[in-house]
């Protein structure tokens, strides 16, 4: 027989976004939605990476793992990780008695895939445009002048029996 309870079951984690008739999110953080099949930590790195490459927290300073725990409605365990990953992707770092603050873009590393897609997801830079314009200018040519990794195959068939020649 199953076992009667007064107390609702409560699903999930923590303050979750809703979403509204008008089909807007609300909750703790407007863009703040959990996707399905993906991890709650990536989806926290989602959020707070756009947040960062986008300049949200520019004027406020960012917050710290107690105010971002509630914002979002994580565990502390998972803000931490999600700063951790932030901080290997250049993005932030955590000093003691400074707390976690955002570095230079010159400092993000823009190789990391995350990091490029949000940089092309904001607002258009001439800039940025320009800097991947140079970079291409200077990988393009010579790779392409490079001959292939593998040898064609008359080379194959060469080198293969070198008593025949």
């Amino acid at each position: 027989m199953a076992r009667l309870s007064a107390r609702p079951r409560v699903q999930g984690r923590g303050v979750k976004p809703s979403i509204t008739a008008s089909g807007a999110a609300s909750g703790p953080d407007m863009r703040w939605m959990r996707r399905p099949g993906v991890s709650f930590t990536h989806s926290l790195v989602e959020s707070l990476g756009q947040a960062i490459v986008t300049g949200d927290y520019v004027e406020s300073g960012f917050p710290n793992e107690g105010e971002l725990s509630k914002q979002f409605g994580a565990s502390r365990t998972v803000t931490r990780e999600a700063v951790k990953m932030l901080t290997a992707k250049g993005l932030l770092s955590a000093r003691p008695r400074h707390g976690t603050v955002v570095e230079p873009e010159t400092e993000w590393n823009l190789l990391d895939p995350d990091v490029l897609r949000w940089l092309l997801e904001r607002k258009f830079s001439l800039r940025l445009l320009a800097e991947f314009t140079e970079m291409r200018l200077g990988i393009e040519p010579a790779a392409a002048a490079r001959p292939p990794a593998t040898p064609t195959r008359p080379a194959w068939t060469a080198s293969a029996r070198p008593w025949t020649a």
